[in-house]
């Protein structure tokens, strides 16, 4: 693996943006891949809709979380987000949406299937 071999597009002076508050009415979700000895990684996503983009805006990266310290640190961060709601910046007060890798349950189903 190189730099430039995925996205030799990519330029952080075009693709990457000061942080800002979410207006309430864009539409905010996560996706993630669990992970405990490799990385557990999520990424928060914000829509604005009028621009059709979407924005990268909050990210977790870690190894060595157990589920139980992942979801306390993905709803913390899900809290924490910025939103706007006209002049007024708060943090997110709203359930997310997200998505995991189907690889997730993986162990569980395996081990239910192994008591069986």
């Amino acid at each position: 693996m190189f730099e430039g071999a995925v996205f030799s597009e990519w330029n952080p002076q075009i693709h990457v943006c000061d942080p800002f508050a979410i207006p309430a009415e864009w539409e905010i979700w996560r996706g993630a891949d669990d992970g405990f000895a490799s990385p557990a990684a999520v990424l928060w996503f914000a829509h604005d809709e009028i621009h059709d983009r979407v924005y990268v805006i909050a990210e977790l990266y870690q190894r060595g979380m157990t589920p139980e310290t992942f979801a306390r640190v993905v709803r913390q961060i899900d809290r924490s987000l910025p939103v706007k709601i006209g002049s007024e910046v708060i943090d997110n007060d709203m359930p997310l949406d997200g998505v995991i890798d189907s690889a997730s349950f993986a162990d569980v189903a395996l081990a239910a299937a192994e008591r069986t």
